[in-house]
């Protein structure tokens, strides 16, 4: 009587155990998808930063092509249709271009990171999910073989089996009992 009240603890331990893995495993599963969605959601913010910087760097561009004009009109305007004015607010639009681009490549660049590690958070919440189902199965199989054990294991045939090594009835057997 013992014996099997040992035996069903055993059994309910390990559903108990196995259960809680499966739940490890689909609570990291779900955590895993819930880091994706905050990545995304981080590098959405850092895609929209970046433009912002992007127009703030135009329109300091605009603002500095702007003010030379002003100056070279305000010196007599007979400077702005020389080589190096036009030399010089090519230059302040290049600059400001580059710079724009600059701010948008370097924003566009650290969203990918923060998405890319929300896939990686994503992959981790699935292996765990699925090393949550395999070691449950893992705690019943060797809760099956220890309760077995504990039983005396599967039922052995007794004495002669009546039947030889190549599988045939012998004569004259009684063809084995069970125990």
């Amino acid at each position: 009587m013992a014996e099997i009240a040992m035996l069903t603890m055993m059994a309910a331990g390990a559903a108990i155990s196995a259960g809680s893995s499966v739940m490890g495993g689909l609570a990291a599963n779900e955590a895993g998808k819930a880091q994706q969605k905050q990545y995304r959601a981080q590098a959405n913010t850092t895609r929209a930063l970046a433009q912002r910087r992007m127009i703030e760097e135009k329109r300091q561009g605009e603002h500095a092509l702007s003010r030379a004009l002003a100056v070279g009109a305000a010196s007599g305007g007979g400077g702005l249709e020389t080589e190096g004015f036009s030399n010089l607010a090519g230059g302040i639009v290049a600059e400001s271009h580059m710079r724009a681009m600059m701010e948008l490549w370097q924003g566009e660049d650290q969203a990918r990171g923060q998405e890319y590690a929300g896939k990686i958070a994503r992959w981790e919440g699935k292996q765990k999910k699925t090393a949550g189902f395999l070691n449950a199965a893992t705690t019943l199989l060797q809760a099956g073989a220890s309760i077995a054990g504990g039983m005396g294991g599967p039922p052995k045939p007794a004495g002669n089996t009546g039947f030889n090594h190549f599988g045939s009835a012998k004569s004259g057997s009684n063809y084995g009992t069970w125990q």
